[in-house]
């Protein structure tokens, strides 16, 4: 049996579907770009520069780890499942932001990515695009772009 994974570039550049820089676009083009990140299916407003989110495809062991264990708790003797995993697996692939920029007036909510100790987007990132409410975006595009393993033609056959 052989086992084959994707070899393709690591990180995925992500731009969330209320992103300022889009206008016109709508939530169906929108699904269309997460499917393949293919930016000429989003309408920008004239100089829009969007901010991309880059993510990882693919989380260091230790950190799948971890996401895999925020996935259910224990409470009262029964395994429960968490939907905070979705936010946590966010933080966890975040590894940077591209071109976090937002008018004058707006400069405190000025989006700048900083590092938490276990190598993903600290909390206060994390509490801002939760504020914006991007976060299930960025899940969801980043589920539709993680790695898929598959076994060879030739085993998929027996």
């Amino acid at each position: 049996m052989a086992f084959f994974t994707e070899l393709e570039e690591q990180n995925i550049h992500v731009i969330v579907f209320n992103d300022a820089a889009i206008k016109g676009t709508s939530r169906d083009d929108y699904d269309e770009y997460i499917k393949d990140l293919d930016e000429s299916k989003l309408t920008f407003v004239e100089n829009g520069l969007p901010t991309r989110f880059i993510m990882r495809k693919i989380l260091p062991y230790k950190l799948s780890m971890k996401l895999k264990n925020s996935q259910v708790a224990m409470k009262d003797g029964a395994l429960t499942p968490q939907l905070s995993f979705m936010n946590e697996e966010v933080r966890l692939a975040l590894v940077g932001i591209d071109n976090p920029v937002v008018p004058p007036e707006y400069q405190k909510h000025l989006l700048e990515y900083k590092q938490h100790g276990d190598g993903g987007a600290s909390d206060a990132v994390m509490e801002k695009l939760e504020a914006f409410g991007v976060v299930t975006d960025l899940y969801t595009v980043r589920q539709a772009h993680a790695p898929k393993s598959s076994l060879s033609e030739t085993d998929k056959k027996k």
